[in-house]
């Protein structure tokens, strides 16, 4: 089951301290680790396995299908590698340069509105240990609040029907 509540932080400036005195290759080294972590627990897996991925994939697929703004983001990705299939399209979606805003927007799609109050941190044993920031519950109007302002981001930052993120996602396949 797709678990929106992960926080995507794998590519945050904050994963690092400025005291950190790691190099580059171990900076990515770790980015990528946190990225794989946080892969299996958006798929609500445990461990990597190629045929719960895709059952996974194949079931997040059924439920996102009529979305108009995915449905062109899968294809252009699908596209990328001459292929029309909108399914493979959305696992490219996961790839580690387009998973961060692929979660939002799949997010969004599928709890347009969410509840007021904490996010979930990122449980994985991998994953940052930042503490993430109470949204502001300051009603604008119903089921709007201001977006969060954790430096982290967050995946629940949104709650306007029509966030300017999948068009971020848009932009950055077209890269």
């Amino acid at each position: 089951m797709y678990n929106t509540k992960i926080v995507c932080t794998y590519n945050a400036p904050e994963v690092f301290e400025p005291s950190d005195t790691i190099n580059e290759e171990e900076k990515e080294f770790i980015r990528d680790t946190i990225y794989r972590q946080e892969l299996l627990d958006i798929l609500g897996m445990s461990e990597f396995n190629e045929s719960e991925m895709n059952k996974a994939i194949h079931e997040l697929y059924e439920k996102i299908k009529d979305s108009k703004e995915l449905n062109e983001c899968m294809a252009k990705c699908a596209g990328r590698i001459l292929s029309e299939d909108l399914e493979l399209g959305l696992m490219l979606m996961f790839a580690y340069d387009y998973m961060y805003l692929t979660h939002i927007c799949i997010c969004e799609y599928l709890d347009p509105h969410p509840p007021l109050g904490k996010v979930e941190p990122n449980t994985s044993p991998v994953g940052c240990s930042r503490d993430f920031v109470e949204p502001n519950t300051s009603e604008v109007g119903r089921d709007f609040v201001e977006p969060n302002t954790s430096p982290v981001g967050c995946s629940r930052d949104f709650v306007e029907p029509n966030s300017p993120n999948i068009k971020a996602l848009i932009q950055l396949i077209n890269i």
